[in-house]
């Protein structure tokens, strides 16, 4: 494992996956950090954001050592496996995202705080603001000032979709791939992302349109 610190949220009002817009305050950071670390937790280190049944399934790449608060950013230390350290400074994942659980969600293991499920690696930027990591990609983030519906306030925050304009092109059209291909074949989102990487290299590996067409059928029969 290689020990790597870098910024995974801030404090602010940001809109999370599902369209919802939530404020978490300097106060909510200190007090994560302060319950995660008393806890001992291992959030884990994931490709997207896996649902609360997958998470356990998926592969992890990592685990969130401690979290500390600096100014308005909260910071982790992870121990990330030398695999995937290349992997993202070879730019196959440019941003990060946390998955929070609120203060209200059943399986919040500290309820009344904010608390961390994990943080995963995206293709969609979602936090504006963040700092620039030692390997990988500065990060962008959506930043809006309505509240949340109430009705939704238990729901887990996976801050990572948010505005499209935000991306680069090249990482808009990997996600957008990468959800068409999860859909037909029924996959994780992170297979669905390596399988395209691997599509999108054979393609460019092959000496002809025809030949890259031949390779991906071969590799990924329909």
């Amino acid at each position: 494992m290689i020990l790597k610190t870098f910024q995974i949220f801030r404090a602010g009002t940001h809109r999370a996956s599902n369209g919802q817009a939530t404020t978490v305050s300097l106060d909510d950071l200190n007090r994560m950090a302060e319950n995660y670390n008393r806890s001992g937790a291992n959030a884990p280190l994931v490709v997207g954001h896996p649902s609360e049944s997958e998470q356990p399934k998926v592969p992890h790449y990592g685990k969130i050592r401690r979290l500390f608060v600096d100014g308005i950013k909260l910071i982790a230390q992870a121990d990330v496996t030398p695999s995937f350290v290349e992997a993202v400074r070879a730019g196959r994942f440019k941003h990060v995202s946390a998955s929070l659980f609120p203060p209200t969600h059943p399986s919040n293991p500290t309820a009344g705080g904010w608390s961390l499920r994990h943080v995963g690696f995206v293709a969609i930027p979602a936090v504006k603001g963040m700092d620039a990591l030692s390997f990988c990609e500065s990060l962008d983030f959506c930043e809006y000032r309505e509240l949340p519906d109430p009705a939704d306030v238990a729901k887990p925050y996976d801050f990572n979709e948010a505005m499209r304009e935000y991306a680069d092109p090249e990482s808009v059209k990997l996600h957008d791939a990468a959800i068409e291909y999860q859909q037909h074949f029924k996959t994780s989102y992170e297979e669905a992302v390596f399988a395209c990487i691997r599509i999108k290299r054979m393609a460019e590996a092959a000496p002809s349109p025809e030949a890259a067409l031949a390779d991906i059928l071969n590799a990924f029969p329909i």
